[in-house]
């Protein structure tokens, strides 16, 4: 799959950066600290291979999304990059405990992404494995494998269950989606194909963008290639204000990711000018300006509700290897996790402080989350020595 190209590619852009010192106003830091771990070295590792029985990549098993909810962490853990190798699971974590505890193993290559809905979280499947061919009613597809159907998962935040979904009528990959509370409906963003050839290889590929108002039980095609929302994969959907946004991709050997927007809940699409994003990484509302990694790999671009794209540079300060390339808190104050043990933080985008770093200068932050109840920033790392970290904070 292009994801471990699209992975190598950010981390051979790490690599590449200098790491120097931070540049802003001393009256706006944050006190600098020193990152904690919350689990002993290697549990992290024990308790995935214990409770899924998959085989791990050493350099890329770990914790994928996570978001708090209330006293509880969830996490989604994948024996390697998403839809590169068999294996996920969903897990929690609460404060004190020395290991995670199991909610569902999950028949997936990997896992990308969470978003909150309801009373749960919303769970794309990446990539269908291991003998998951039928659907909900034991209906076999065209081609009677994997890819026939798309799999959907939530996780209840009340009684921990978790609930699949096997629905998605000839979706190959789900990346990622977005509750709209307002109406009660979810989005979802996932690549699929046309099912318009006898042999799978050769069917049309398209990007698509679905809904549902019930929670995965019924969904409406919103969008695919016709529409502009990717000629190969949809990557990621999020709203804000009345907008939806698309990361796109046409180039199923690479090239560029963009962003189209629509003003009319998906009838139809616009791709903004000036867009260009890293490929499978996170979309992110701050400040009701949609953030992205620019596909350079060494800025984010911003985007306003009027379609003005801003790139604001981080390189040479920081480099990151990852697809949740930040997180952020309600105060708009966003958090970067670096390829060197850092911490880093701003306000703007443009001026950056290191607030924390580890003892160890090898350590590739890979994801974080901000924890709100705690007033912590939780970040994960790569390989089989990832680990949970916490940083408080005080927006």
């Amino acid at each position: 799959m292009n994801l471990k190209r699209i992975a190598l590619n950010i981390i051979t852009l790490s690599l590449l950066s200098i790491t120097i010192g931070a540049c802003s106003d001393d009256d706006n830091k944050i006190p600098k600290q020193k990152l904690v771990k919350l689990l002993d070295d290697g549990e992290l590792l024990s308790t995935y291979k214990d409770e899924t029985n998959h085989t791990t990549d050493k350099d890329y098993f770990g914790i994928y999304p996570m978001i708090a909810s209330g006293s509880t962490l969830y996490l989604g853990l994948g024996s390697g990059l998403p839809a590169g190798k068999d294996g996920a699971l969903l897990a929690k974590y609460t404060e004190g405990d020395s290991s995670l505890t199991m909610l569902k193993s999950i028949n997936e290559q990997g896992i990308m992404s969470f978003s909150p809905f309801a009373d749960g979280i919303s769970v794309p499947g990446v990539d269908p494995c291991c003998g998951d061919l039928h659907d909900d009613n034991d209906n076999p597809g065209r081609y009677n494998d994997e890819w026939d159907w798309g799999n959907f998962y939530t996780i209840n935040t009340n009684n921990q269950s978790v609930i699949k979904h096997r629905n998605l009528p000839n979706v190959v990959h789900g990346w990622g989606s977005w509750y709209d509370k307002n109406n009660q409906t979810l989005y979802y963003a996932g690549s699929s194909h046309l099912a318009d050839a006898p042999i799978k290889t050769d069917a049309t590929t398209t990007g698509v963008i679905y809904k549902t108002n019930d929670f995965g039980e019924n969904w409406e095609l919103v969008a695919n290639r016709d529409d502009g929302v990717g000629l190969y994969r949809s990557y990621d959907v999020i709203g804000i204000h009345s907008n939806l946004y698309v990361q796109h991709n046409d180039n199923s050997s690479g090239g560029d990711c963009g962003i189209a927007k629509s003003d009319n809940d998906g009838q139809t699409w616009t791709r903004i000018t000036n867009s260009d994003v890293w490929c499978a990484t996170r979309l992110y509302n701050i400040q009701n300006h949609l953030v992205a990694l620019a596909s350079d790999g060494k800025s984010f671009i911003k985007i306003n509700t009027s379609d003005q794209v801003s790139t604001h540079t981080f390189d040479p300060l920081f480099a990151i290897s990852a697809y949740h390339t930040l997180s952020h808190d309600s105060s708009g104050n966003v958090y970067v996790g670096t390829t060197d043990g850092r911490v880093m933080h701003s306000k703007d985008l443009s001026n950056w402080d290191e607030i924390a770093q580890t003892d160890d200068d090898t350590i590739a932050f890979n994801t974080s989350t901000y924890w709100p109840e705690k007033k912590w920033l939780i970040l994960s790392n790569w390989g089989d020595e990832a680990n949970l970290w916490k940083l408080p904070v005080n927006p």
